[in-house]
């Protein structure tokens, strides 16, 4: 039962970086400096399948 609660509070407060109301462009530009996915489709990420 605390699993589910936790992951719906996780589900409430998470946020893409580009949409979260406290992040500035500076830590926006830090986060996808480094490494972070931004983008929705990560097709590139995906395993290949023969």
């Amino acid at each position: 039962m605390l699993g589910i609660m936790l992951a719906a509070v996780w589900y409430w407060y998470y946020r893409d970086p580009s949409e979260h109301p406290h992040a500035n462009q500076e830590e926006r530009d830090y986060i996808a400096a480094h490494g972070a996915r931004i983008e929705e489709n990560d097709s590139e990420a995906a395993a290949q399948v023969r």
